[in-house]
């Protein structure tokens, strides 16, 4: 299993950074609070701002809400629901437009030793009032317990498919992730993300800084 996982991350990572051509720079910033309802549920709430353009633009902001059911250790259900805000600039004007993503997400995860691995499955329906379109998307994590550290580094690879266009982006992404406090945790990471389809597919390099709260 752990060969067929190691395989999938490097072709991944071969793909994107082999075939790939810079296109734009960005950073994506997210605040969330978390709460536990109960033993096996919890709620989480976050703030997302997306700066594009070599970081010069704001281009998009969206709330984010998940409700998440642990079904024992090792799996879980959730559903969730984004709203979204889009700016574009046209001349001198900034175009904006709303849109709606409702998800589900079915995960799964392993631990081995120090070593944790999780497999994310989510089907995404989103759009405007006129028009929606459904997504799948499949994500593998690893996360590494560093002995007598704080510091956890994280791997992933995902890609999201479409059934008119089947695979159509594709993304990597390495971090760190730090618990500044019991309750306050921050993230730190870099993402390369690259489109699939069309004549000139965007690539796109990405800073990551999150803050998630837990509320005990």
């Amino acid at each position: 299993m752990m060969r067929k996982i190691n395989s999938t991350i490097l072709f991944v990572f071969f793909y994107i950074f082999i075939f790939g051509q810079e296109k734009d720079n960005q950073s994506w910033n997210t605040i969330s609070v978390d709460k536990e309802i109960s033993n096996k549920i919890n709620i989480s709430i976050k703030e997302s701002f997306r700066v594009g353009e070599n970081y010069s633009f704001l281009y998009k902001y969206f709330t984010d809400t998940r409700l998440k059911y642990n079904y024992n250790n090792n799996m879980s259900l959730a559903i969730g629901f984004r709203y979204i805000n889009e700016r574009e600039e046209d001349d001198l004007d900034i175009l904006k437009e709303k849109k709606y993503r409702y998800y589900t997400d079915f995960s799964v995860k392993k631990r081995i030793d120090r070593t944790r691995i999780s497999l994310r499955n989510r089907f995404q329906r989103q759009g405007d009032s006129t028009e929606y379109k459904n997504t799948i998307r499949q994500k593998i994590s690893i996360n590494y317990d560093i002995k007598k550290s704080k510091i956890k580094p994280i791997t992933s690879a995902e890609y999201f498919y479409r059934k008119d266009e089947k695979i159509n982006k594709i993304r990597f992404s390495l971090g760190l992730e730090y618990p500044i406090t019991k309750q306050l945790e921050l993230y730190l990471g870099y993402r390369k993300q690259k489109e699939t389809k069309g004549n000139n597919p965007l690539t796109i390099n990405i800073i990551e800084l999150k803050l998630k709260y837990n509320i005990k």
